[in-house]
């Protein structure tokens, strides 16, 4: 549900124009997510449709983020796209522990890189609500 309360969010603010900078974030985004995938496909099972549909989530989130019009506030757009990557980076070793193999101190990294993403996410919007 957070990936699609901030896809909604992120779409207020679109670029009117995209530029190379962003398509290769975007290009980037969606190799490195089918990258995981793949990885992660053969321990799947039954989980293999939730995941899919997880990912596609995580692909809009941060697409919409990257696609944020970046001249209105450049402090909002770095701080939402930082959150964003984080975010994405926090549900990716989640899902390799999960899925594929334990990782040492998982829930550390994962409980961090988390709590991050949200702090970026948040204090770019609140800063871009108050101007």
């Amino acid at each position: 549900m957070a990936h699609i309360c901030y896809i909604l969010l992120f779409s207020k603010d679109l670029a009117s124009s995209i530029n190379w900078y962003k398509i290769t974030i975007v290009i980037a985004v969606f190799v490195y997510a089918m990258l995981l995938f793949n990885y992660l496909s053969p321990h799947l099972n039954d989980m293999m449709i939730p995941v899919i549909l997880y990912i596609l989530a995580i692909i809009a989130m941060v697409t919409m983020a990257v696609l944020c019009n970046d001249n209105l506030d450049k402090a909002y757009y770095n701080k939402v796209l930082i959150g964003a990557l984080l975010f994405m980076g926090s549900d990716s070793i989640l899902a390799v522990d999960k899925f594929v193999n334990p990782l040492p101190y998982a829930s550390i990294i994962i409980m961090t890189s988390y709590a991050a993403a949200q702090y970026f996410i948040v204090t770019g919007v609140i800063k871009r609500a108050l101007h």
